[in-house]
Protein backbone atom coordinates (compact mmCIF):
# COMPACT_ATOMS: atom_id res chain seq x y z
CA UNK A 1 0.00 0.00 0.00
CA UNK A 2 2.85 2.38 0.84
CA UNK A 3 4.37 1.61 -2.55
CA UNK A 4 1.08 2.50 -4.24
CA UNK A 5 0.80 5.81 -2.37
CA UNK A 6 4.42 6.61 -3.19
CA UNK A 7 3.76 5.94 -6.87
CA UNK A 8 0.69 8.18 -6.86
CA UNK A 9 2.62 10.96 -5.10
CA UNK A 10 5.46 10.66 -7.64
CA UNK A 11 2.94 10.94 -10.48
CA UNK A 12 1.34 14.00 -8.87
CA UNK A 13 4.73 15.68 -8.45
CA UNK A 14 5.65 14.93 -12.06
CA UNK A 15 2.33 16.35 -13.26
CA UNK A 16 2.75 19.53 -11.22
CA UNK A 17 6.13 20.16 -12.81
CA UNK A 18 4.84 19.81 -16.39
CA UNK A 19 4.59 22.95 -18.56
CA UNK A 20 0.92 22.19 -19.31
CA UNK A 21 -0.07 22.12 -15.61
CA UNK A 22 1.79 25.35 -14.88
CA UNK A 23 0.21 27.09 -17.87
CA UNK A 24 -3.25 25.96 -16.75
CA UNK A 25 -2.59 27.23 -13.21
CA UNK A 26 -1.34 30.57 -14.53
CA UNK A 27 -4.45 30.98 -16.70
CA UNK A 28 -6.73 29.89 -13.85
CA UNK A 29 -5.23 32.47 -11.49
CA UNK A 30 -5.75 35.31 -13.97
CA UNK A 31 -9.32 34.33 -14.88
CA UNK A 32 -10.28 33.44 -11.31
CA UNK A 33 -9.16 36.71 -9.75
CA UNK A 34 -10.85 38.79 -12.46
CA UNK A 35 -14.05 36.79 -11.94
CA UNK A 36 -13.80 37.29 -8.16
CA UNK A 37 -13.27 41.03 -8.60
CA UNK A 38 -16.43 41.62 -10.60
CA UNK A 39 -18.46 39.42 -8.23
CA UNK A 40 -17.25 41.39 -5.18
CA UNK A 41 -17.92 44.75 -6.78
CA UNK A 42 -21.38 43.69 -8.03
CA UNK A 43 -22.30 42.48 -4.55
CA UNK A 44 -21.24 45.63 -2.66
CA UNK A 45 -21.43 48.50 -5.17
CA UNK A 46 -24.04 49.91 -7.58
CA UNK A 47 -23.98 49.19 -11.31
CA UNK A 48 -22.25 52.44 -12.23
CA UNK A 49 -19.14 51.40 -10.24
CA UNK A 50 -19.21 47.92 -11.77
CA UNK A 51 -19.54 49.50 -15.21
CA UNK A 52 -16.49 51.68 -14.61
CA UNK A 53 -14.52 48.60 -13.53
CA UNK A 54 -15.53 46.79 -16.75
CA UNK A 55 -14.39 49.82 -18.78
CA UNK A 56 -11.02 49.84 -16.99
CA UNK A 57 -10.46 46.12 -17.58
CA UNK A 58 -11.54 46.59 -21.21
CA UNK A 59 -8.93 49.30 -21.79
CA UNK A 60 -6.35 47.11 -20.05
CA UNK A 61 -7.17 44.04 -22.17
CA UNK A 62 -7.02 46.06 -25.40
CA UNK A 63 -3.61 47.42 -24.38
CA UNK A 64 -2.34 43.91 -23.65
CA UNK A 65 -3.76 42.71 -26.96
CA UNK A 66 -1.86 45.39 -28.84
CA UNK A 67 1.26 44.49 -26.85
CA UNK A 68 0.84 40.83 -27.84
CA UNK A 69 0.62 41.75 -31.53
CA UNK A 70 3.34 44.42 -31.61
CA UNK A 71 5.86 43.12 -29.06
CA UNK A 72 5.21 39.62 -27.71
CA UNK A 73 4.56 37.78 -31.00
CA UNK A 74 7.56 39.38 -32.77
CA UNK A 75 9.69 38.60 -29.69
CA UNK A 76 8.64 34.92 -29.70
CA UNK A 77 9.20 34.62 -33.46
CA UNK A 78 12.64 36.26 -33.20
CA UNK A 79 13.66 33.73 -30.54
CA UNK A 80 12.40 30.67 -32.43
CA UNK A 81 15.93 29.89 -33.58
CA UNK A 82 17.04 29.13 -30.01
CA UNK A 83 18.92 32.35 -29.34
CA UNK A 84 20.50 33.19 -26.02
CA UNK A 85 19.04 35.44 -23.34
CA UNK A 86 21.48 38.21 -24.13
CA UNK A 87 20.18 38.37 -27.71
CA UNK A 88 16.67 38.84 -26.32
CA UNK A 89 17.61 41.59 -23.91
CA UNK A 90 16.92 44.59 -26.13
CA UNK A 91 13.28 43.63 -26.36
CA UNK A 92 12.87 44.95 -22.81
CA UNK A 93 13.51 48.46 -24.19
CA UNK A 94 11.17 47.86 -27.13
CA UNK A 95 8.46 46.92 -24.64
CA UNK A 96 9.21 50.12 -22.69
CA UNK A 97 8.79 52.20 -25.87
CA UNK A 98 5.45 50.48 -26.46
CA UNK A 99 4.39 51.33 -22.89
CA UNK A 100 5.14 55.02 -23.37
CA UNK A 101 3.24 55.01 -26.67
CA UNK A 102 0.35 53.21 -25.01
CA UNK A 103 0.03 55.86 -22.32
CA UNK A 104 0.21 58.60 -24.96
CA UNK A 105 -2.65 56.98 -26.89
CA UNK A 106 -4.66 56.68 -23.67
CA UNK A 107 -4.14 60.39 -22.95
CA UNK A 108 -5.19 61.22 -26.53
CA UNK A 109 -8.46 59.30 -26.23
CA UNK A 110 -9.12 60.83 -22.80
CA UNK A 111 -8.79 64.27 -24.37
CA UNK A 112 -11.03 63.36 -27.33
CA UNK A 113 -13.63 61.84 -25.00
CA UNK A 114 -13.68 65.04 -22.94
CA UNK A 115 -13.98 67.27 -26.02
CA UNK A 116 -16.80 65.16 -27.51
CA UNK A 117 -18.60 65.08 -24.18
CA UNK A 118 -18.70 61.29 -23.77
CA UNK A 119 -19.44 61.42 -20.06
CA UNK A 120 -19.96 57.65 -19.69
CA UNK A 121 -16.17 57.25 -19.81
CA UNK A 122 -15.23 59.58 -16.97
CA UNK A 123 -11.81 61.06 -16.28
CA UNK A 124 -11.55 58.69 -13.31
CA UNK A 125 -11.81 55.71 -15.68
CA UNK A 126 -8.86 56.94 -17.72
CA UNK A 127 -6.84 57.77 -14.59
CA UNK A 128 -7.52 54.36 -13.06
CA UNK A 129 -6.68 52.68 -16.37
CA UNK A 130 -3.26 54.32 -16.65
CA UNK A 131 -2.06 52.97 -13.29
CA UNK A 132 -2.48 49.22 -13.96
CA UNK A 133 -1.41 49.52 -17.62
CA UNK A 134 2.13 50.40 -16.53
CA UNK A 135 2.56 47.35 -14.33
CA UNK A 136 0.50 45.00 -16.55
CA UNK A 137 2.54 45.72 -19.69
CA UNK A 138 5.82 45.30 -17.79
CA UNK A 139 4.62 42.10 -16.11
CA UNK A 140 3.25 40.55 -19.30
CA UNK A 141 6.58 40.98 -21.08
CA UNK A 142 8.54 39.54 -18.13
CA UNK A 143 6.06 36.66 -17.89
CA UNK A 144 6.43 35.85 -21.59
CA UNK A 145 10.19 36.15 -21.23
CA UNK A 146 10.11 33.59 -18.40
CA UNK A 147 8.04 31.14 -20.45
CA UNK A 148 10.24 31.65 -23.51
CA UNK A 149 13.34 30.53 -21.60
CA UNK A 150 11.61 27.70 -19.67
CA UNK A 151 11.43 29.58 -16.36
CA UNK A 152 7.85 28.40 -15.78
CA UNK A 153 8.10 27.97 -11.99
CA UNK A 154 9.18 31.60 -11.69
CA UNK A 155 6.27 32.68 -13.92
CA UNK A 156 3.83 30.73 -11.75
CA UNK A 157 5.23 32.17 -8.51
CA UNK A 158 4.93 35.69 -9.92
CA UNK A 159 1.32 34.96 -10.96
CA UNK A 160 0.51 33.82 -7.41
CA UNK A 161 2.03 37.02 -5.99
CA UNK A 162 -0.03 39.17 -8.37
CA UNK A 163 -3.21 37.31 -7.46
CA UNK A 164 -2.59 37.67 -3.71
CA UNK A 165 -2.20 41.46 -3.89
CA UNK A 166 -5.15 41.70 -6.29
CA UNK A 167 -7.35 39.84 -3.76
CA UNK A 168 -6.12 42.10 -0.95
CA UNK A 169 -7.12 45.09 -3.06
CA UNK A 170 -10.60 43.64 -3.57
CA UNK A 171 -10.90 43.16 0.18
CA UNK A 172 -9.92 46.81 0.63
CA UNK A 173 -12.70 47.93 -1.72
CA UNK A 174 -15.26 45.82 0.12
CA UNK A 175 -14.19 46.76 3.66
CA UNK A 176 -13.41 50.46 3.22
CA UNK A 177 -16.05 51.52 0.72
CA UNK A 178 -13.49 53.58 -1.22
CA UNK A 179 -14.69 52.24 -4.57
CA UNK A 180 -12.29 50.99 -7.23
CA UNK A 181 -9.09 52.58 -5.92
CA UNK A 182 -8.08 49.81 -3.47
CA UNK A 183 -8.70 47.10 -6.10
CA UNK A 184 -6.70 48.93 -8.79
CA UNK A 185 -3.84 49.71 -6.40
CA UNK A 186 -3.77 46.11 -5.18
CA UNK A 187 -3.49 44.86 -8.77
CA UNK A 188 -0.79 47.41 -9.60
CA UNK A 189 1.30 46.63 -6.52
CA UNK A 190 0.92 42.93 -7.28
CA UNK A 191 2.23 43.57 -10.80
CA UNK A 192 5.28 45.38 -9.42
CA UNK A 193 6.00 42.51 -7.02
CA UNK A 194 5.56 39.96 -9.84
CA UNK A 195 8.03 41.81 -12.08
CA UNK A 196 10.47 42.09 -9.17
CA UNK A 197 10.29 38.32 -8.59
CA UNK A 198 11.18 37.53 -12.20
CA UNK A 199 13.95 40.12 -12.38
CA UNK A 200 15.59 39.15 -9.10
CA UNK A 201 15.40 35.39 -9.62
CA UNK A 202 16.76 35.27 -13.15
CA UNK A 203 17.28 38.81 -14.39
CA UNK A 204 16.68 40.29 -17.83
CA UNK A 205 19.91 41.66 -19.35
CA UNK A 206 19.32 45.24 -20.42
CA UNK A 207 21.50 45.54 -23.50
CA UNK A 208 21.46 45.00 -27.25
CA UNK A 209 18.72 47.49 -28.08
CA UNK A 210 19.98 48.19 -31.62
CA UNK A 211 20.05 44.57 -32.78
CA UNK A 212 16.68 43.83 -31.18
CA UNK A 213 15.13 46.85 -32.91
CA UNK A 214 16.36 45.51 -36.25
CA UNK A 215 14.91 42.09 -35.38
CA UNK A 216 11.59 43.73 -34.57
CA UNK A 217 11.55 45.51 -37.93
CA UNK A 218 12.14 42.26 -39.78
CA UNK A 219 9.71 40.11 -37.80
CA UNK A 220 6.94 42.72 -37.59
CA UNK A 221 6.49 42.51 -41.36
CA UNK A 222 5.24 38.95 -41.07
CA UNK A 223 3.22 39.56 -37.88
CA UNK A 224 1.57 42.73 -39.17
CA UNK A 225 -1.50 40.89 -40.43
CA UNK A 226 -2.03 39.39 -36.98
CA UNK A 227 -2.01 42.92 -35.53
CA UNK A 228 -4.63 44.06 -38.04
CA UNK A 229 -6.67 40.92 -37.33
CA UNK A 230 -6.60 41.69 -33.61
CA UNK A 231 -7.83 45.22 -34.28
CA UNK A 232 -10.75 43.83 -36.25
CA UNK A 233 -11.55 41.17 -33.67
CA UNK A 234 -11.34 43.50 -30.67
CA UNK A 235 -13.91 45.88 -32.15
CA UNK A 236 -16.70 43.33 -31.69
CA UNK A 237 -15.32 41.43 -28.68
CA UNK A 238 -13.08 42.97 -26.00
CA UNK A 239 -13.80 46.57 -27.07
CA UNK A 240 -17.58 46.21 -27.07
CA UNK A 241 -17.94 48.01 -23.67
CA UNK A 242 -16.44 51.08 -25.36
CA UNK A 243 -19.08 50.84 -28.07
CA UNK A 244 -21.77 50.60 -25.38
CA UNK A 245 -20.25 53.66 -23.70
CA UNK A 246 -20.68 55.70 -26.89
CA UNK A 247 -24.40 54.91 -27.37
CA UNK A 248 -25.56 53.44 -24.03
CA UNK A 249 -25.02 53.83 -20.31
CA UNK A 250 -22.55 52.70 -17.69
CA UNK A 251 -25.26 50.45 -16.19
CA UNK A 252 -25.46 48.58 -19.53
CA UNK A 253 -21.70 48.09 -19.37
CA UNK A 254 -22.04 46.62 -15.88
CA UNK A 255 -24.59 44.07 -17.11
CA UNK A 256 -22.42 43.28 -20.14
CA UNK A 257 -19.38 42.64 -17.94
CA UNK A 258 -21.25 40.66 -15.28
CA UNK A 259 -22.93 38.30 -17.73
CA UNK A 260 -19.73 37.90 -19.76
CA UNK A 261 -17.83 36.91 -16.63
CA UNK A 262 -20.11 33.87 -16.28
CA UNK A 263 -18.78 32.38 -19.53
CA UNK A 264 -15.18 33.53 -19.01
CA UNK A 265 -14.15 30.23 -17.30
CA UNK A 266 -15.23 28.33 -20.43
CA UNK A 267 -13.11 30.58 -22.63
CA UNK A 268 -10.19 30.35 -20.18
CA UNK A 269 -10.17 26.55 -20.47
CA UNK A 270 -10.24 26.89 -24.24
CA UNK A 271 -7.36 29.37 -24.15
CA UNK A 272 -5.27 27.03 -22.01
CA UNK A 273 -6.00 24.08 -24.31
CA UNK A 274 -5.28 26.20 -27.37
CA UNK A 275 -1.71 26.77 -26.18
CA UNK A 276 -1.33 22.98 -26.10
CA UNK A 277 -3.11 22.23 -29.38
CA UNK A 278 -1.36 24.87 -31.51
CA UNK A 279 1.94 22.92 -31.63
CA UNK A 280 0.01 19.71 -32.36
CA UNK A 281 -1.81 21.30 -35.29
CA UNK A 282 1.50 22.65 -36.57
CA UNK A 283 3.03 19.18 -36.36
CA UNK A 284 0.00 17.67 -38.13
CA UNK A 285 0.49 20.09 -41.03
CA UNK A 286 4.21 19.37 -41.14
CA UNK A 287 3.68 15.59 -41.12
CA UNK A 288 0.62 15.19 -43.34
CA UNK A 289 -0.05 18.52 -45.03
CA UNK A 290 -3.42 20.23 -45.09
CA UNK A 291 -5.33 16.93 -45.07
CA UNK A 292 -4.00 15.96 -41.65
CA UNK A 293 -4.26 19.57 -40.45
CA UNK A 294 -7.99 19.74 -41.25
CA UNK A 295 -8.57 16.36 -39.63
CA UNK A 296 -6.75 17.48 -36.47
CA UNK A 297 -8.58 20.82 -36.41
CA UNK A 298 -11.91 18.99 -36.60
CA UNK A 299 -10.90 16.83 -33.63
CA UNK A 300 -9.89 19.91 -31.62
CA UNK A 301 -13.25 21.57 -32.36
CA UNK A 302 -15.09 18.46 -31.16
CA UNK A 303 -12.87 18.28 -28.05
CA UNK A 304 -13.52 21.93 -27.14
CA UNK A 305 -17.26 21.50 -27.71
CA UNK A 306 -17.42 18.42 -25.48
CA UNK A 307 -15.49 20.16 -22.68
CA UNK A 308 -17.63 23.31 -22.83
CA UNK A 309 -21.00 21.57 -23.36
CA UNK A 310 -21.85 20.93 -19.66
CA UNK A 311 -21.11 24.55 -18.70
CA UNK A 312 -23.03 25.96 -21.66
CA UNK A 313 -26.06 23.77 -20.94
CA UNK A 314 -26.02 24.60 -17.23
CA UNK A 315 -25.88 28.37 -17.85
CA UNK A 316 -28.53 28.14 -20.56
CA UNK A 317 -31.02 26.24 -18.37
CA UNK A 318 -30.27 27.62 -14.90
CA UNK A 319 -28.89 31.03 -15.89
CA UNK A 320 -31.47 33.11 -14.00
CA UNK A 321 -30.99 31.55 -10.54
CA UNK A 322 -27.21 31.44 -11.02
CA UNK A 323 -27.15 35.15 -11.80
CA UNK A 324 -29.26 35.80 -8.72
CA UNK A 325 -26.95 33.83 -6.45
CA UNK A 326 -23.70 35.26 -7.85
CA UNK A 327 -24.60 38.91 -8.46
CA UNK A 328 -27.85 39.48 -6.61
CA UNK A 329 -31.57 39.56 -7.49
CA UNK A 330 -31.19 42.70 -9.63
CA UNK A 331 -29.32 40.64 -12.27
CA UNK A 332 -31.88 37.80 -12.63
CA UNK A 333 -33.72 39.68 -15.38
CA UNK A 334 -30.65 39.42 -17.66
CA UNK A 335 -30.96 35.67 -18.28
CA UNK A 336 -31.54 36.31 -22.02
CA UNK A 337 -28.26 38.21 -22.21
CA UNK A 338 -26.45 35.27 -20.59
CA UNK A 339 -28.13 32.87 -23.05
CA UNK A 340 -26.80 34.94 -25.97
CA UNK A 341 -23.33 34.77 -24.39
CA UNK A 342 -23.57 30.97 -24.40
CA UNK A 343 -24.32 31.06 -28.15
CA UNK A 344 -21.37 33.39 -28.72
CA UNK A 345 -19.06 31.06 -26.75
CA UNK A 346 -20.03 28.11 -28.96
CA UNK A 347 -19.14 30.09 -32.10
CA UNK A 348 -15.86 31.22 -30.50
CA UNK A 349 -14.82 27.67 -29.59
CA UNK A 350 -15.59 26.38 -33.09
CA UNK A 351 -13.70 29.28 -34.64
CA UNK A 352 -10.55 28.79 -32.57
CA UNK A 353 -9.02 25.76 -34.40
CA UNK A 354 -10.05 27.21 -37.77
CA UNK A 355 -8.17 30.45 -37.06
CA UNK A 356 -5.15 28.44 -35.92
CA UNK A 357 -5.26 26.50 -39.19
CA UNK A 358 -5.20 29.74 -41.20
CA UNK A 359 -2.19 30.94 -39.22
CA UNK A 360 -0.36 27.64 -39.76
CA UNK A 361 -0.90 27.66 -43.54
CA UNK A 362 0.19 31.33 -43.55
CA UNK A 363 -3.08 32.87 -44.68
CA UNK A 364 -2.81 35.98 -42.52
CA UNK A 365 -4.41 38.19 -45.17
CA UNK A 366 -7.42 35.89 -45.37
CA UNK A 367 -7.74 35.89 -41.59
CA UNK A 368 -7.71 39.69 -41.59
CA UNK A 369 -10.31 39.82 -44.37
CA UNK A 370 -12.72 37.70 -42.33
CA UNK A 371 -12.11 39.78 -39.21
CA UNK A 372 -12.63 43.01 -41.17
CA UNK A 373 -16.03 41.93 -42.50
CA UNK A 374 -17.03 40.64 -39.05
CA UNK A 375 -15.94 43.85 -37.32
CA UNK A 376 -17.89 46.10 -39.71
CA UNK A 377 -20.98 43.93 -39.29
CA UNK A 378 -20.54 43.72 -35.52
CA UNK A 379 -20.13 47.46 -35.03
CA UNK A 380 -23.09 48.37 -37.22
CA UNK A 381 -25.34 45.82 -35.54
CA UNK A 382 -24.16 46.86 -32.07
CA UNK A 383 -24.89 50.56 -32.60
CA UNK A 384 -28.34 49.69 -33.96
CA UNK A 385 -29.31 46.93 -31.49
CA UNK A 386 -27.99 48.55 -28.29
CA UNK A 387 -30.41 51.43 -28.76
CA UNK A 388 -33.25 48.96 -29.41
CA UNK A 389 -32.78 46.15 -26.85
CA UNK A 390 -29.92 47.35 -24.63
CA UNK A 391 -27.13 45.03 -23.46
CA UNK A 392 -28.61 41.99 -25.19
CA UNK A 393 -28.16 43.85 -28.47
CA UNK A 394 -24.42 44.20 -27.84
CA UNK A 395 -24.06 40.49 -27.06
CA UNK A 396 -26.19 39.52 -30.07
CA UNK A 397 -23.97 41.67 -32.30
CA UNK A 398 -20.89 39.96 -30.84
CA UNK A 399 -22.37 36.50 -31.50
CA UNK A 400 -23.34 37.31 -35.10
CA UNK A 401 -19.93 38.88 -35.82
CA UNK A 402 -18.19 35.79 -34.40
CA UNK A 403 -20.39 33.56 -36.58
CA UNK A 404 -19.47 35.66 -39.62
CA UNK A 405 -15.77 35.27 -38.83
CA UNK A 406 -16.26 31.51 -38.39
CA UNK A 407 -18.00 31.16 -41.78
CA UNK A 408 -15.34 33.21 -43.59
CA UNK A 409 -12.44 31.36 -41.96
CA UNK A 410 -13.99 27.97 -42.67
CA UNK A 411 -14.52 28.88 -46.33
CA UNK A 412 -10.88 30.02 -46.63
CA UNK A 413 -9.57 26.77 -45.15
CA UNK A 414 -11.94 24.76 -47.36
CA UNK A 415 -10.72 26.61 -50.48
CA UNK A 416 -7.11 25.89 -49.54
CA UNK A 417 -8.05 22.24 -48.98
CA UNK A 418 -9.82 21.98 -52.35
CA UNK A 419 -6.98 23.72 -54.16
CA UNK A 420 -4.48 21.23 -52.81
CA UNK A 421 -6.83 18.32 -53.54
CA UNK A 422 -7.33 19.46 -57.16
CA UNK A 423 -3.57 19.89 -57.54
CA UNK A 424 -3.05 16.37 -56.22
CA UNK A 425 -5.62 14.93 -58.66
CA UNK A 426 -4.01 16.75 -61.61
CA UNK A 427 -0.64 15.38 -60.56
CA UNK A 428 -2.06 11.83 -60.42
CA UNK A 429 -3.70 12.23 -63.84
CA UNK A 430 -0.43 13.50 -65.30
CA UNK A 431 1.44 10.49 -63.95
CA UNK A 432 -1.14 8.07 -65.45
CA UNK A 433 -0.99 9.75 -68.86
CA UNK A 434 2.81 9.39 -68.98
CA UNK A 435 2.84 5.80 -67.74
CA UNK A 436 3.34 3.12 -70.47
Amino acid sequence: MNAGISKIWTTVQRTIRTPVFMSLCDQALQSGTNFAAIICLAAFYPKNVVGEFVLITTILQISLGFQRSLVVLPFIVSQSGGRSRSNASGWFFINSIFLVGNLAVLFFFATVSYILGIRVISSQVFALSAIPIVTAVAYEYCRRWAYQFDERPTALISAVALSVFYILGMAGSVLTGYGLWPTILGYSIGGIVAVWIILTRHGIPLAGFGSSLEEWRQVSRSTGWHFLSFMGHSSYSSAMPLVIASVGSVEMIAVFGATRSMVTPLLAIATALDSIEKPRLGKAFFDGGIYQLCDSARRVAIQLSVIAAPGVLMLSIFGAPILGVVFGPQYIQYHTTLLLWCVSVVFTLLNQPVETSLIIIQKGKHLFAGKLVASVLGLCLAILLIQKIGTSGAVLATALATLTSLLFNTSFVYCAYQKLADSHMCHQSSRRSHSP
